[in-house]
């Protein structure tokens, strides 16, 4: 390693001496990085990776911020590929990207950096919620603080500050790209920085991940900045839209349908996908809905990447087909819009395997259920139908006549999805080893039929 891992304890006078240079020397809309540790991150096809982490200081128009920060970046940045991945944390699940969703493997073997900052009060959105000297919004956070208040030209500042401040660059070296990720509520904190002022300019690619659209329970403040319809921006960069089906009918997603006007964005919408994939049991033969988007998240991460540094054309738009107008929803008993296929999953869009060929059907959204207060609709529930006959079959007979008939159905889809790059192999092997692995089609897994 190049760098001397060291840890430091913060220290609040250093701050304010911060703040004291920006106002007198600075500019009012630049924020300062103060580092206060450097700890080891890990070693990823033979690069040593640090994390740098510490206080973002200075102010918006909305008053004094002090809110940690963090970059995970190669020890010499000079072994990095000269890319940042910046993600909003998510009030949840912090930082969803790097952890969860996209993954260190896969960000840090192909050498990205990637580096977060607090913007809000509530939960992680503050990165590190156990922390005892932020501030947001001019307002200092105590443990009793409600959770009412942020401020996106935090983000905005912090972005700026990755190829500006002395710090960042230190860490990083000279920039080339930066990239961002915000999936749900941290997504919605993307919209409300592009559609603000100053929101042009600081990306050249970003991906939203399950990103709803003006659904009822929004904030009343990003309601107030977003346009009733969505409209693609100029001068943000490319940009890839992840929704689920779910997404539709607990938000006005379809108004992302816009997007496919403008040749900068791309749309995947995933069929039978609830906003939130769960994978727990319900009832016999009942579960809740464990479709999860994630792998075409990171499909279309890479392929995002790849058509900004080389122009590569990203896989095409994948909608979900639109049912006639005014016609009910055998499952919602209203009008969703979705069209159906025989099975009743949604037809249309990006299809996993068990969507497409029949094996189970998805229930994208439970409306009336609550996993988080306030929230309704996140997750769906999921029915097996392996053992029931196949739509128009003159037999009783389980559609899948064999576990061999089973895993070359789904082999068969996983190819479709990974020809068409909306997977990566990764998953594609996963896809089929959870096949294998299951009981679909073997001896015993259905009832005798009489």
């Amino acid at each position: 390693m190049n760098k001397t891992v060291n840890t430091i304890r913060f220290n609040p006078a250093l701050a304010l001496m911060a703040l004291l240079t920006l106002a007198f020397f600075g500019r009012a809309d630049a924020g300062m990085l103060i580092e206060s540790s450097i700890t080891p991150f890990g070693t990823y096809n033979g690069v040593d990776y640090v994390r740098h982490a510490g206080r973002f200081v200075g102010m918006t128009s909305r008053g004094e911020f002090r809110v940690p920060f963090e970059i995970v970046a190669p020890a010499n940045p000079r072994q990095g590929n000269k890319t940042v991945v910046f993600e909003a944390p998510h009030f949840i699940y912090g930082t969803a990207a790097r952890d969860i969703t996209l993954g260190r493997e896969l960000l840090f073997e192909r050498r990205f950096s990637h580096a977060s900052v607090g913007f809000s009060n509530q939960g992680f959105n503050l990165l590190d919620p156990f922390v005892d000297d932020a501030i947001v919004a001019g307002q200092i956070i105590e443990p009793d603080t409600p959770p009412s208040f942020r401020d996106v030209e935090i983000i905005k500042q912090f972005v700026i500050a990755l190829v500006e401040d002395p710090v960042a660059v230190d860490a990083l070296g000279k920039l080339r790209r930066r990239y961002a990720y915000g999936v749900s509520q941290s997504a919605e904190a993307l919209y409300e920085l592009f559609y603000g002022p100053g929101g042009a300019g600081l990306f050249d690619l970003t991906v939203l991940h399950v990103p709803l659209w003006r659904p009822a329970f929004a904030r009343h403040d990003v309601l107030a900045v977003l346009p009733d319809d969505f409209t693609p921006l100029p001068d943000i960069g490319k940009v890839f839209l992840v929704s689920a089906e779910g997404d539709l009918l607990i938000s006005e997603s379809g108004e992302l349908r816009n997007a496919i006007s403008n040749p900068n964005y791309r749309l995947y919408e995933v069929a039978g996908a609830p906003h939130l994939a769960e994978d727990l049991p319900v009832a016999p033969g009942l579960r809740t809905n464990p479709l999860d988007l994630a792998p075409v998240v990171r499909a279309a991460f890479v392929a995002g990447h790849r058509w900004v540094r080389w122009g590569a054309r990203p896989p095409r738009n994948r909608l979900l087909e639109a049912a006639p107008a005014g016609e009910i929803d055998p499952y919602y008993l209203k009008e969703t819009g979705v069209a159906r296929d025989e099975n009743g999953n949604a037809a249309g869009g990006v299809r996993f395997p068990d969507v497409a060929n029949g094996r189970a059907f998805h229930l994208a959204s439970a409306l009336d259920v609550e996993v988080i207060p306030g929230l309704p609709g996140l997750i769906g529930f999921w029915s097996d139908l392996a053992c029931a006959p196949a739509p128009g079959s003159q037999s009783n007979e389980p559609r899948f006549s064999s576990h061999r008939a089973y895993v070359t159905s789904v082999w068969q889809q996983t190819l479709r999805l990974l020809w068409g790059r909306y997977i990566l192999p990764g998953d594609a092997r996963s896809l089929l080893r959870n096949a294998i692995d299951s009981d679909v089609g073997k001896e015993g897994y259905c009832p005798a039929v009489q």
